[in-house]
């Protein structure tokens, strides 16, 4: 029976391993050169550390609960990325041992996701999505044995191209988070079909309750016991309950002394007193749909993107024809690199970020800075260099920053993509006060070096003619480098 009247859900717990590499905060602009691996200048060599440390402290300790859980018959699934893989097997050899037993085990599930953990589906390049998560699926099958069924999609939009991708890599069914999907309203408790890929919705509130809210809940509501936790589980409406833990927000846990060892010791006993079983992530994909979900339009990540997401996702879009460095461009598609750029993280399993404005454009320039040079790099190497050069992203401290003559206009141009953009809906005040002082073609000239579309929009009278100039230019430019 499918419905909210089905009694007592099937829950299944899905535990996410993933932790990127670190941006290099000191890095500066020329350091690559001379080194055999961009990645020793990119990305912070203290995430060695890092990844020690958390292995010690959590990692370990959390996969032997629930090694436990599984011996004890709990049924749970793991979802781990390539690049987490990839420090653990350079730092932290024995926790990586530890969760391929976990893996492995006979009543666990592994399942695929893009080998990045990136944003490689929001692209209209479905080989590339499709080739990270083909990455991914043979490290699975390489290092734990395991053919995975089902796709973890969580945080991002959910689109006809991504459910086709994910159908032709032999995948039966997609798990979403359900805001970040553009479906804010449905039921997360049953299943969902989209086409013909059945969709599996991940309770937020309930995975935040067990992970990113543990000590909140046990102060502020009451106390978070197992048995409190399973009653919650057994009174939701619906047939199933997807629940997914990162070890990142459990590991924060572990550190506080929270109490959350004692709790998921003893969670496995309390859900049997409640009658409550455990499901793996594919045999849920098996319950009937309640209904099909409709195409939705945007492309999220965790929630409504603002102006700096938008320029670092615009730039990672034409990164990869500028670039010859794939895999420092892959790594850098990762979602944790956008969701830094968030003053306010929407979680979903996942540890809780507020920041300052300060700090979250800390975390764009650090970005950009990085995306910029590695497209820098390339130029010399591509077809024409003066058009690469001009077609390029620019870090924010060369960027053009519109405004009135009053204020700040609150949005800047990256490249001359997001310049071309952003003149389809300047205020004609903004665009008047930079014409009038010539402010457009001295930036095209000092940061481009292209003096013919300096000139052409040093001619323009109105932004409709100088959106036209660019955009002309912009593939006048595309061309030189086919």
């Amino acid at each position: 029976m499918t419905g909210m009247m089905a009694g007592v859900p099937e829950v299944c717990f899905c535990f996410s391993i993933h932790q990127p590499y670190r941006l290099n905060t000191g890095f500066a602009q020329g350091s690559v050169q001379g080194r055999r691996d961009p990645k020793e200048a990119y990305f912070s060599p203290q995430g060695r550390e890092a990844i020690r440390r958390r292995a010690l402290e959590c990692y370990i300790p959390i996969t032997k609960i629930l090694l436990d859980w599984l011996d004890g018959g709990l049924l749970c699934a793991f979802s781990i990325s390539g690049v987490m893989v990839e420090q653990l097997e350079r730092w932290a050899p024995d926790a990586l041992d530890l969760i391929g037993e976990t893996a492995a085990h006979r009543n666990a599930e592994v399942l695929a996701r893009t080998y990045y953990n990136s944003i490689a589906g929001l692209f209209l390049d479905a080989e590339e999505f499709s080739a990270q998560i083909t990455l991914h699926l043979r490290l699975m099958g390489d290092l734990f044995h395991a053919a995975p069924r089902v796709f973890d999609h969580a945080g991002a939009v959910l689109a006809p191209s991504i459910a086709s991708t994910v159908r032709g890599c032999g995948l039966s069914a997609i798990s979403i988070e359900a805001d970040s999907a553009g479906y804010p309203d449905i039921n997360p408790n049953l299943v969902y079909a989209y086409g013909d890929l059945p969709v599996l919705v991940r309770n937020c509130t309930l995975s935040d309750d067990l992970a990113a809210r543990f000590q909140q809940i046990c102060r502020e509501r009451y106390p978070l016991s197992a048995d409190a936790f399973a009653g919650v589980l057994a009174a939701a409406p619906g047939d199933c309950i997807h629940l997914n833990a990162d070890y990142a927000a459990l590991a924060d846990h572990l550190r506080r002394e929270s109490g959350i060892p004692d709790f998921l010791a003893s969670l496995p006993a309390a859900l049997a007193e409640r009658g409550i079983r455990s499901a793996h992530p594919s045999r849920i994909a098996r319950h009937p749909p309640a209904g099909n979900l409709p195409i939705v339009q945007g492309a999220g990540i965790g929630g409504q993107m603002n102006m700096m997401q938008h320029s670092a996702i615009l730039a990672l879009k034409r990164a990869a024809d500028l670039s010859y460095d794939r895999e420092t461009l892959r790594i850098l598609q990762a979602t944790d690199y956008l969701r830094s750029m968030a003053m306010k993280s929407r979680s979903c399993g996942r540890p809780h970020h507020h920041l300052r404005q300060e700090e979250a454009y800390a975390s764009f320039k650090l970005f950009m800075r990085i995306l910029s040079d590695a497209e820098e790099r390339s130029a010399p190497r591509l077809k024409s260099e003066k058009a690469a050069m001009a077609l390029r992203c620019l870090p924010p401290d060369r960027a053009f920053h519109f405004s009135s003559a009053a204020r700040p206009a609150g949005y800047s141009a990256n490249s001359l993509d997001e310049f071309e953009e952003i003149l389809g809906f300047l205020p004609e005040d903004v665009f008047l006060f930079h014409t009038s002082r010539n402010d457009f073609s001295r930036w095209i000239h000092d940061q481009f070096h292209d003096r013919a579309l300096a000139d052409a929009v040093s001619a323009c009278t109105t932004r409709e003619e100088m959106q036209h100039a660019v955009h002309a230019r912009i593939r006048e430019l595309w061309n030189l480098l086919k």
